[in-house]
């Protein structure tokens, strides 16, 4: 897919009377950059990874990979799951890769509602547009405030190597997608500890975001 960050949409929505509207796949690659520059705000305060680079976004320095390949992928399918909307969460899971015990999880739960226009568009003005990027850029800080504030995670935990991933869960009624599980094989966090972020819109896409971790 032809990918266009998120200034170039805002920049080029539909105007209709005067007024910018937001269609669902519009929508969709949003959240979805919200989302991936959330897990690289994560996955740098966490050192998990460790090699980004700063980019402009949404009105403010965010961060990405140096060498992005799977997040590249992860992106796409996001996109994709999003604009049908069939994602009911996403959750990065750090963990220990020999004995698979979980230390984080960070949550992000999606909330869809098809616009109930014809056309299938929703108005999305100057004002929706600053108090979205506003939202994001709230949500970054938030996370990475919180990530930088935990106990530093040392390459490696109790004699074992400390890796992540991302699962996607899907609505119930949703079909399987290849390359996505059915089910969440990784455990809870023992003994842990949630926080809960400030949500952000688009009126079409909804993100909720919450952290659980070891105390």
């Amino acid at each position: 897919r032809n990918s266009r960050d998120s200034q170039h949409i805002i920049a080029s929505l539909d105007m209709e009377d005067g007024v910018a509207t937001l269609t669902v796949p519009q929508s969709a690659q949003l959240t979805m950059e919200a989302l991936v520059f959330s897990l690289c705000a994560i996955l740098r305060a966490r050192r998990v990874l460790r090699e980004f680079s700063p980019i402009q976004k949404f009105g403010t320095e965010v961060y990405e990979p140096k060498d992005a390949g799977y997040l590249t992928d992860l992106a796409s399918r996001a996109w994709e799951l999003l604009e049908a909307g069939s994602l009911q969460s996403l959750t990065l899971v750090i963990f220990e890769e020999e004995s698979g015990n979980v230390l984080e999880r960070w949550n992000f739960v999606v909330q869809f509602a098809e616009p109930h226009s014809i056309d299938g568009k929703v108005s999305f003005d100057l004002h929706k547009q600053n108090t979205f990027q506003a939202s994001v850029r709230h949500l970054l800080r938030q996370v990475t405030t919180a990530a930088e504030a935990m106990e530093p995670l040392p390459e490696k935990f109790e004699s074992t190597t400390v890796v992540w991933d991302v699962l996607f869960h899907l609505l119930p009624h949703v079909e399987r997608v290849d390359g996505i599980e059915a089910c969440d094989s990784f455990p809870l966090v023992a003994e842990s500890e949630t926080l809960t972020f400030r949500p952000f819109s688009t009126d079409i896409h909804r993100i909720s975001a919450s952290s659980v971790t070891r105390t």
